[in-house]
C-alpha cells in the first residue's frame, strides 16, 4: 500500500499530504493499487483488468459529481451505529493479524503527533509505555516483533477505537466508489463521533477553549 502511494507520488520517500491524498483518492476511485515495477516485491499487472477498471471508473456505472457526504448521510442505521461505539466503553481488542495491523497504524499516528509537538496529555491517553507480555502476544504482536527501537506502542483503548473506525470503513468504502471529496468528507463525518470519545479527548492543553483543543 505504501509502495503504491509513493509510486503515484513520484517515488519520493518523503511523501507529503498533497500527493498522498491524491494517491488515496485515485485508489478509491479506480480500485487500482499496485507497487512500483522497481520495488523489491514481485507483482503481476493484468493490463486488461487495469484497463477495465479505468473504463468503469469513467463510465456511467460510477456516480459522477456526487459528494461522499451525500452517500454517508444515506447510510442505513446499522452502519451508522458502528460509530456510536466510539462513545461507549471500549472493548479489549481481539487477537488477530487484522487487529495487529491496526495497532501498527496506531503507533504511526502517535509518532506523527510527537513530530507535530501536539499535547502530551492527549498523546499519553493513546500510548502505552509499560506494555505487558499479554499485550505483546495479542494486539501488539506485530509492533513488538518489528520494533528495532523506534516504534511507538498504542494503548489497548486507542486500538479498540481504531478497530471501530476500520469496521465502519470496511462497510462504507465499497459504497463510495467513484464519488468525490472522499477523504475530506469521511474525516468530517467521523470527527463529531471522535469529539465525543473520551479516549481522544484529554481536556487539557495550551488552548483555553477545551472543545477547540480536543478538536485539534
Amino acid at each position: 500500500m505504501f509502495g503504491a502511494i509513493r509510486s503515484m507520488g513520484g517515488g519520493s520517500n518523503k511523501c507529503d499530504v498533497a500527493p498522498a491524498t491524491f494517491a488515496i483518492n485515485k485508489i478509491l476511485r479506480t480500485n487500482i493499487c499496485h507497487s512500483s515495477i522497481h520495488s523489491n516485491v514481485p507483482i503481476k499487472i493484468d493490463k486488461q483488468t487495469t484497463a477495465n477498471l479505468l473504463k468503469e471508473s469513467t463510465s456511467g456505472k460510477s456516480p459522477k459529481n456526487v459528494r461522499t457526504i451525500t452517500v454517508l448521510k444515506q447510510l442505513d442505521n446499522s452502519t451508522q451505529a458502528i460509530l456510536d461505539g466510539l462513545t461507549k466503553v471500549p472493548d479489549y481488542p481481539f487477537k488477530g493479524t487484522g487487529t495487529a495491523a491496526v495497532a501498527r497504524v496506531g503507533g504511526f499516528i502517535i509518532r506523527c503527533l510527537y513530530e507535530r509537538q501536539e499535547c502530551l496529555s492527549c498523546i499519553g491517553k493513546l500510548e502505552t509505555i509499560n506494555e505487558t507480555s499479554q499485550q505483546k502476544s495479542d494486539f501488539l504482536k506485530l509492533v513488538f516483533e518489528t520494533d528495532r527501537g523506534g516504534l511507538f506502542y498504542p494503548s489497548w483503548r486507542f486500538v479498540s477505537r481504531l478497530v471501530t473506525i476500520e469496521k465502519f470503513l470496511q462497510k462504507v468504502v465499497p459504497l463510495i466508489h467513484g464519488v468525490t471529496h472522499i477523504v475530506k468528507d469521511l474525516v468530517e463525518f467521523i470527527k463529531p463521533h471522535l469529539l465525543k470519545c473520551d479516549t481522544m479527548s484529554c481536556g487539557e492543553g495550551h488552548s483555553p477553549d477545551i472543545s477547540i483543543h480536543n478538536e485539534k
